[in-house]
């Protein structure tokens, strides 16, 4: 018994002395910042990194260090990991009953990039999430020259390309908010976005416009039974992001890798004693550990022909209407932008299988009808 104990503990102690993890406290990257304030938390794996970093935004309250099973098990696939000391004070669901429609907008903006337009927080340019990640990069580039850190680094800027963004409540909205500036690797969102108006009983604004990180490279993962924020509201937003253009959400307790390439999951898994089911997502299990693998590392990224399930229509291109040829299951269709943007949705027509599409822009498109969808041109 002894003797199996020291093997699994062995094993164990093998696996994570790969990972090496330390704290880099604000004021180090920069004599400007406070000397108490939380350290960031920092993780590599110099035995098989893949050059590629997981940037990470806690909730609200949270510590940088929180997340203790999330964070390693990206380092052990081989991620540089970086969870950001940041200002996260004021939660973005407080927002919910506002009138003003720019309320969420405003507070993403200033928190991502410091600029004065919310009048809920105060975080200047300094303090902003982008200045103390750039600030973060240039001070690990320097101090652990031969740790990889310039991978993420053009100059002193920061270089997006091979940077997943990821959050968990508060900061599940950072992330995607961060791409629609930046063309990062991949969004990965627990517990949110939960930017929704009760008031106006919509996403938040900013969701429903079209960012330069295409809606394909997001993933959000919540829970069905989630206290903080209804599932149904977060639902809407990554519907509104454009997260369902080709695949319907999927319950992951009772599915495996791929998780039939959705990028709407969702868990029902046991929070455990007095432990949110909003921190369900992030926390140590074995099916959390195979979804967050998925969206880490699938490739099946791009929505491109070997992902359209064959549906017959006529005639593309097309200046005002589509017409249904195959046998469908269901009458309610969707038509997404190639980037995820949903931008129409109703039903077909029962007399004559049509649809029309004389509003919407010229361009490539994708309908989508049950589990079938098709590529069409819109003159």
């Amino acid at each position: 018994m002894r003797i199996g104990l020291f093997i699994l503990t062995l094993i164990s102690s093998l696996s994570f002395a790969q990972v090496t993890d330390f704290y880099v406290k604000p004021v180090d990257t920069d004599p400007g910042y406070a000397s108490d304030e939380d350290s960031s938390y920092v993780l590599f794996n110099n035995s098989s990194p893949n050059n590629r970093l997981v940037l990470f935004f806690g909730g609200t309250g949270s510590s940088p260090d929180a997340y203790g099973a999330f964070l390693p098990y990206c380092a052990e696939l081989g991620f540089h990991v970086i969870s950001l000391s940041y200002p996260n004070e004021t939660a973005a669901a407080s927002f919910a009953s506002s009138s003003d429609l720019y309320a969420f907008d405003n507070y993403r903006q200033e928190r991502c990039f410091g600029t004065p337009v919310s009048d809920a927080i105060d975080v200047d340019t300094f303090n902003s999430i982008f200045t103390r990640t750039t600030k973060l990069l240039n001070y690990l580039d320097v101090n652990y020259p031969s740790d990889g850190w310039d991978n993420y680094l053009s100059g002193t800027d920061v270089d997006w390309t091979n940077i997943v963004v990821a959050g968990h409540s508060q900061g599940s909205g950072h992330a995607p908010f961060l791409a629609r500036t930046f063309a990062v690797d991949r969004v990965i969102m627990f517990a949110g976005p939960n930017d929704y108006s009760d008031h106006f009983t919509a996403s938040a604004n900013w969701m429903q416009t079209i960012g330069v990180t295409p809606a394909y490279k997001h993933f959000s993962y919540c829970s069905l039974l989630d206290e903080v924020v209804d599932y149904e509201k977060q639902f809407t937003n990554a519907s509104t992001m454009g997260l369902l253009a080709l695949k319907d959400s999927v319950h992951v307790d009772n599915n495996t890798i791929p998780f039939n390439n959705s990028h709407v999951l969702y868990t029902t898994q046991n929070a455990g004693f007095a432990i949110l089911y909003h921190n369900s997502p992030t926390k140590n299990s074995a099916k959390n550990k195979e979804v967050w693998e998925y969206m880490l590392l699938t490739e099946n990224l791009s929505i491109d022909d070997q992902n359209i399930q064959f549906l017959e229509f006529y005639p593309s291109p097309s200046k005002d209407v589509i017409y249904i040829q195959s046998p469908i299951s269901s009458t309610n269709y969707k038509i997404f932008t190639l980037s995820g943007k949903l931008v129409q949705e109703g039903e077909v027509s029962n007399d004559n299988s049509e649809i029309y599409v004389g509003g919407l822009c010229s361009g490539v498109h994708v309908l989508r009808i049950g589990e079938l969808t098709a590529k069409f041109v819109v003159e």
